[in-house]
């Protein structure tokens, strides 16, 4: 994807009716399908209602209700939409400060909290489950497969109360290339980082 090409039609189109933007994306060779619905999302993200971002991703998923363990750009298009959005921007500012920004050693997978088992992802709101009760779901049903690809564990961030599974963590990661490219590195800038919350056991490394 020609993303420094990307973010040079999106500061020429910035400002301009959606007419002519649709006008002008149909009339440049140089930016395929993909390029173009990047674009016209940045510039024109359609309203999300309260709670609507998980009915749409999973929509958009069909029968892979589980997601995509490989960037899936229209999903990736919906966390961009999101992100976009008044209603979802905070959240979205959020997830990628606490998930994807800098290294990864404060994303840990979550421990067994006395009392309870699930959890739901905080993107899709897919149902998730703490390392032990995953662990014995897996030996228990060892020809799922799950044990690999690791689609229903819970992962937590030091800095946030949430939850996401694996798969949406994959187009969380592919979004922050993305605003990196189209924002740069100081697009998450004015996040204070939360006070570190103790990591229980020290996180599984699996």
């Amino acid at each position: 994807m020609k993303l420094d090409l990307v973010k040079k039609y999106i500061e020429i189109l910035s400002g301009k009716e959606e007419s002519r933007v649709m006008s002008a994306l149909r009339g440049l060779p140089d930016l395929d399908r993909d390029e173009k619905n990047l674009i016209y999302t940045y510039l024109f993200p359609k309203p999300l209602l309260h709670m609507e971002l998980p009915s749409v991703i999973m929509s958009d998923r069909g029968k892979h209700t589980e997601g995509h363990l490989s960037e899936n750009f229209e999903e990736t298009l919906i966390l961009l939409r999101a992100y976009r959005t008044l209603q979802y921007r905070k959240f979205m500012l959020h997830l990628l400060h606490s998930f994807i920004e800098g290294d990864n050693e404060k994303v840990y997978v979550e421990e067994a909290v006395p009392g309870r088992e699930g959890y739901t992802c905080g993107i899709c709101k897919k149902q998730l489950y703490d390392y032990r009760y995953w662990k014995f779901l897996c030996e228990k049903n060892p020809k799922f497969g799950e044990q690999e690809r690791k689609e229903y564990l819970a992962f937590a961030s030091t800095q946030s109360s949430q939850h996401i599974c694996i798969d949406c963590m994959v187009q969380l990661q592919f979004l922050h290339k993305i605003l990196l490219a189209l924002e740069g590195p100081t697009y998450l800038s004015w996040i204070v980082p939360k006070q570190e919350k103790r990591v229980p056991w020290g996180g599984s490394t699996l």
